[in-house]
């Protein structure tokens, strides 16, 4: 095994899971800003993941405003930060009181009628991505979140742990989705019966219905599974852009109603709504390119 790959699957974890153990009573601004340490110092020994992110951001690059090689340089250190930021800070949500998430976020255009219906949570690998499933139950929506596991036996024991997934008193079910897309699919729509909401990273449920959209004009594996849910229930789904403003994360909720598609072919309507889905997400990427989880192959 190479020295990276070591780091990579090992050494890297291993911290982690001692960090866990000593950081995660700590306040969340200290616990921030050792995290935003840690990030950068993991950077420089997991060069792979430095090359694909150089990989992603030379496709982003011709959409964004034009900047300095020096610019896009520093985007890779604060890439890097930002990730050790949201371990960190994630390192104690089972833990976090509904209050003290709260305190961490900023929530903008935001109708407090929108959260007494079930709806589709859609967000991706952007500014704190673990905040998704932790806002709906924040507010006492109990919602059932489908999620993918990693490959990595002990990032996936301390993903576990960070989300409470086994923590059946929770308002937060998961499911897995990777096991049987047909039974995550069913367990989904069951629970939207039942007037749960539901939520999902775009990103990472991508293989579901094997479709594929355009993404800074390239394509990339989708699915269109939150649209098809909105529109089969008749419900809203809330597109959830989150960033970190350097004190607290700004959360903007945009709303899109299944009723706007009335008289549409599903299937064309479900299209139009990803499609509209992943240029929020390119907007997103275009304004704060370093907020992006940009360490995967997304082409």
């Amino acid at each position: 095994m190479s020295k990276n790959k070591l780091f990579k699957h090992i050494i890297a974890p291993k911290l982690l899971c001692y960090f866990v153990i000593l950081l995660k009573y700590l306040p969340m601004s200290l616990r921030s800003k050792i995290g935003s340490l840690f990030g950068s110092v993991c950077g420089k020994f997991l060069t792979s993941s430095t090359k694909q992110i150089i990989s992603n951001l030379s496709v982003i690059k011709p959409f964004c405003r034009p900047e300095s090689s020096k610019y896009y340089k520093n985007i890779i250190h604060m890439s890097w930060k930002h990730i050790g930021r949201v371990i960190f800070e994630s390192l104690s949500f089972s833990k976090d009181n509904k209050e003290k998430i709260k305190s961490m976020i900023l929530l903008e255009n935001f109708n407090p009628e929108d959260l007494e219906q079930p709806a589709v949570y859609i967000s991706a690998h952007f500014g704190n991505w673990e905040l998704l499933s932790r806002i709906p139950s924040a507010y006492d929506i109990d919602i059932t979140f489908l999620y993918k596991k990693t490959k990595n036996k002990i990032l996936r024991k301390l993903i576990d742990d960070i989300r409470d997934i086994n923590n059946t008193e929770s308002n937060i079910s998961w499911v897995e989705s990777s096991i049987s897309p047909v039974k995550s699919i069913r367990k989904l729509m069951k629970d939207l019966s039942k007037g749960r909401a539901v939520g999902m990273l775009i990103d990472q449920v991508n293989s579901f219905d094997d479709q594929t959209i355009d993404f800074f004009s390239k394509k990339i594996k989708c699915t269109y599974l939150p649209a098809f849910l909105a529109l089969k229930f008749n419900i809203s789904l809330f597109i959830v852009h989150n960033f970190y403003d350097g004190k607290i994360y700004r959360i903007k909720l945009n709303k899109i109603e299944p009723q706007n598609y009335f008289g549409v072919d599903t299937k064309i309507a479900a299209k139009e709504i990803t499609k509209i889905i992943y240029k929020n997400f390119e907007e997103w990427i275009k304004e704060h390119p370093e907020q992006w989880l940009s360490i995967y192959r997304y082409w």
